[in-house]
């Protein structure tokens, strides 16, 4: 059967919900169950209306939920498909706030602290186990104080943790080096065939070459 579903966008720069072209699209084989057709219609709630103040965890946490559940199979054979034609995102842009809902709730157990506010100060943090990533929250709190912590504030510190953790000071080690190793580890999970795990790996090095190159650009400023 086939089906027509027009999309909108909740990533949208304005922040609003945008219409797009209908995008036509083969039905999924399989049925939910009337509480998985609940979670879906709650998680597609939460998407197509993000609030402002929850937006990170709500956004990633919903993706996640539709993921882990394959709440997607009523009407789509796969996640990216799901994303792409129901939402207008790419499953790469998906992962960025799944990974972002995951590291927003161990920061959460920290108390009551100044939070990440946006996905994209949030992202380089997602390369680092939770303890670490918490312990470099509380740092760059301690160093900032009051003063505002940009993207690259977080970028910088989770670069100085990668290079002590190497054990390369005083030359720390190219980003380049620390890319690599994750780089390998994504060729062996494609060669077993586990995509999900190709995914995730390939992220984290996407991550590591933004900060690395940011970082590069203004040592040469």
């Amino acid at each position: 059967m086939r089906m027509i579903i027009e999309s909108i966008d909740p990533f949208s720069k304005t922040g609003k919900s945008q219409k797009s072209a209908p995008s036509t699209i083969e039905s999924g084989s399989q049925d939910l169950s009337p509480a998985e057709a609940e979670s879906l219609a709650q998680c597609e709630s939460v998407i197509g209306n993000p609030s402002p103040a929850t937006s990170v965890i709500s956004l990633g946490s919903a993706l996640l939920e539709i993921l882990e559940k394959k709440l997607f199979r009523i009407r789509f054979k796969s996640f990216a498909e799901y994303c792409l034609h129901r939402w207008t995102i790419r499953r790469f842009h998906a992962r960025r706030q799944i990974n972002a809902a995951k590291t927003l709730r161990h920061l959460l157990t920290l108390g009551d602290i100044p939070l990440p506010k946006t996905e994209r100060q949030i992202r380089p943090l997602t390369t680092l186990p939770p303890a670490k990533a918490q312990e470099i929250w509380k740092e760059i709190l301690k160093t900032t104080k009051n003063q505002e912590i940009t993207v690259s504030t977080v970028e910088e510190a989770v670069l100085r943790l990668k290079r002590r953790r190497a054990g390369k000071s005083p030359d720390p080690e190219p980003w380049q080096d620390l890319v690599k190793p994750i780089l390998r580890k994504a060729l062996n999970a494609t060669v077993q065939g586990d995509r999900e795990k190709v995914i995730e790996l390939l992220t984290k090095a996407s991550l590591l070459v933004e900060v690395g190159r940011s970082t590069d650009q203004k040592t040469e400023d």
